[in-house]
């Protein structure tokens, strides 16, 4: 067994690797996520403390990672495929990702960053405010408000739209 004291590296050694190994095994959409980038660099630090010798210590790490890449995303799948029926927001009202984007980044970044929790990986409210340190209401608040702001610039957008044919 390892003496952490020594024989383990610092905590930016394994976030520079997580983030390398990342990116060379094509998991490079996710070197911006920091939930994604600490957990492959917790499975490398358990790696280098479970080494037993046998292999090399870098190939052990690097197995951990990928693994550790692929538990991350299994427990981050989108749990449902469809928005729920509260949504004000529904897919005939977007017209495509870059559409929803434009929406999403028009909402304060802190309420954007809950609903994209939410829906986009599929983080309960309860799981989202543990992780804020906020009550589970607050959450519900913020991603019922954000979806509240998106339906009004989508109705704006087409009135918009219905007036510029109108001048034509």
């Amino acid at each position: 067994m390892l003496d952490w004291r020594t024989d383990l590296e610092n905590l930016s050694f394994y976030l520079e690797s997580a983030v390398k190994i990342m990116k060379k095994e094509g998991y490079g959409n996710f070197v911006n996520n920091e939930d994604a980038i600490a957990d492959v660099a917790r499975y490398m630090m358990v790696a280098d403390n479970n080494f037993d010798g046998r292999g090399t210590r870098e190939g052990y790490r690097y197995q951990a990672a990928n693994y550790g890449m692929k538990n991350f995303i299994n427990r981050n799948k989108k749990k449902t495929t469809t928005l729920d029926s509260d949504v004000p927001v529904n897919s005939t009202e977007v017209e495509d990702n870059d559409e929803l984007e434009f929406f999403l980044s028009k909402v304060p970044s802190i309420k954007r960053q809950s609903v994209i929790d939410h829906y986009l990986y599929g983080n309960t409210f309860i799981e989202i405010a543990k992780r804020r340190g906020v009550s589970k209401q607050r959450i519900e608040q913020e991603v019922k408000s954000s979806l509240e702001d998106i339906k009004c610039l989508i109705s704006k957008r087409k009135k918009q739209n219905q007036l510029f044919l109108k001048k034509k």
